[in-house]
């Protein structure tokens, strides 16, 4: 799953997420970085987790 929450999208990867769209669950994304080394304009990613709804 990690090629597919990845920013670069081929064909392949969106006839993925387009499938999972149909199956009516939303993915959250979180994203943790290091405050004060954003502030300095420096990306220092501490964390990543993800979840999974499904809509009934």
């Amino acid at each position: 799953m990690q090629e597919v929450f990845s920013w670069e999208i081929d064909s392949y990867k969106a006839s993925i997420l387009k499938e999972l769209i149909r199956e009516k669950r939303y993915f959250f994304v979180v994203n943790v970085f290091d405050l004060p080394a954003l502030r300095e304009v420096k990306k220092k990613l501490l964390c990543r987790t993800r979840y999974k709804v499904y809509v009934r």
